[in-house]
């Protein structure tokens, strides 16, 4: 798409969103449009601002419209791909990776992306045949690599996926994105293999190429404020929506503490919707001041963002009585989903804190996202943190919390997931007992997981690591 962010009113757009400040950059981007309506590029810059915040519906719309414009633009098909594969949409994906490459044969993103989605719903065949030609011409790219060591992984030829990476690795041709995500895959492989020095020498390496910056005073300094914002007493003054439902289930956890399955056992019920994790309720009005802004908060503008997330809610659900957001920043906002949604249900999701920190430091984060997720002692606090805001909530929220443990549903899938439903005021099916044959396409790091039954090798991994988890014990506190 000729042109696309080089336009001078967008300049300050691509600098706020390269800064990460994706609110304002949106914010900006619409007063934009306001003023030039059929502004291609300030729609185009709008529709990725959305995706990268998670509004994939608002993405979707807008890179339709550009679409309708400029129907000749693979570009527009890949990213339409891309939101339709988050959404779960597995064979929309793939349909508009095709047409993308209809366009442009070349275009080895959207050939990458059609394999990843093949392998992410089990088709492992059918990945590799996507690839095949290109392979055949000689050369891989990055992400041709990523995606080719992620099949062979799930196919258990771990060491095929580890001749992959390294010779990628060798290759010296890559950017420094795909080479964090190509040792994380010698990780995962090694990992399967049993040979933990070597899977924890890779995650380390991995792990301080992201360059994450994390200042844990200022993060505890922000918690504070958070919880002096929203005590039980400021939230007693706070006014409450005249709109209400039931439809809500708030899922809050840490990364990898067992939100993605928690959420599987309910969307298996056929009265329930797991929507996955969709944007962030601050996206909803000006919250640019969250939470400080709680004390200027009147009845009706907190009116209008309840209708508009209901709305959002039902939309997502398609006539489901229960819709599940599990979106990590769940944890923080519930303050505030708290007085949009005051007939809400919340799942807290707890997970062996060793187990749980292991998991996330051995995974692939955005580092803009979770930069705590890379350093041991940073993980500690972190995970401390977070136990810190959960145990606030419970205490200041008048919302129903029913607390799930990881190892809990791994040691007794049936009763936790009949007290789950119960919980949710519906009627038990069996069909929770079985939520991997559903085959849903799921958008997390646990995809791989959550389509298979329930198995116990996570429980206690920790101690494959414990020679190399001094930092972490110390954090966390652990004997």
């Amino acid at each position: 798409m000729a042109g696309i962010g080089n336009a001078h009113p967008l300049t300050r757009v691509k600098e706020l969103q390269r800064g990460g400040h994706l609110i304002e950059a949106a914010d900006l981007c619409r007063r934009i449009l306001k003023k030039e309506r059929k502004n291609l590029d300030a729609i185009y810059t709008l529709g990725v601002i959305m995706f990268e915040l998670g509004v994939q519906d608002e993405a979707e719309q807008l890179f339709k419209k550009c679409l309708a414009a400029r129907p000749g633009d693979a570009r527009l098909q890949f990213r339409l791909a891309q939101v339709a594969e988050i959404q779960g949409k597995g064979q929309e994906a793939i349909a508009r990776c095709k047409a993308a490459l209809q366009i442009d044969p070349d275009h080895e993103n959207a050939l990458a992306l059609m394999a990843s989605t093949h392998e992410r719903n089990g088709d492992l065949d059918k990945a590799r045949a996507v690839l095949a030609p290109r392979l055949e011409k000689g050369g891989m790219n990055g992400s041709l690599a990523i995606i080719l060591a992620r099949i062979e992984t799930s196919a258990k030829n771990y060491d095929e996926a580890l001749r992959i990476v390294g010779e990628a690795l060798e290759s010296g041709e890559l950017n420094r994105s795909d080479r964090i995500e190509l040792l994380n895959k010698s990780v995962k492989a090694l990992d399967k293999k049993k040979a933990y020095d070597d899977a924890f020498a890779a995650c380390r390496q991995s792990n301080e190429l992201a360059g994450a910056a994390f200042d844990p005073e200022e993060y505890v300094r922000n918690v504070d404020r958070l919880l002096e914002t929203f005590s039980r007493e400021n939230l007693a003054k706070a006014p409450r929506p005249g709109v209400e439902s039931e439809l809500p289930v708030i899922i809050a956890g840490m990364p990898r503490s067992g939100t993605t399955l928690v959420e599987q056992v309910i969307d298996a019920h056929p009265k329930a919707h797991g929507a996955g994790e969709f944007g962030d309720f601050k996206l909803f009005g000006a919250f640019h001041e969250y939470p400080q802004w709680l004390a200027q908060l009147g009845q009706e503008e907190l009116d209008r963002h309840a209708r508009e997330a209901i709305a959002y809610y039902r939309n997502l659900g398609g006539g489901a009585a229960r819709v599940v957001n599990k979106s990590l920043s769940n944890v923080v906002d519930l303050g505030l989903l708290s007085l949009i949604f005051p007939k809400a249900r919340v799942i807290r999701t707890r997970r062996d804190p060793m187990d749980n920190c292991l998991s996330i430091y051995m995974q692939s984060f955005n580092p803009e996202k979770a930069a705590f997720a890379f350093d041991q002692r940073h993980l500690g606090l972190y995970y401390r943190q977070h136990e810190r805001i959960m145990d606030h909530w419970q205490n200041a929220l008048d919302l129903p919390i029913y607390e799930v443990r990881y190892e809990e549903v791994v040691a007794d899938q049936e009763r936790i997931s009949r007290e789950l439903i119960e919980f949710l005021g519906l009627e038990w099916d069996d069909a929770c007992l079985k939520f991997y044959e559903k085959k849903r396409t799921v958008m997390t790091l646990s995809y791989d997981q959550v389509n298979k039954p329930i198995y116990t090798s996570s429980v206690e991994r920790w101690r494959n690591y414990e020679k190399h988890l001094g930092p972490l014990k110390e954090a966390l506190g652990v004997g």
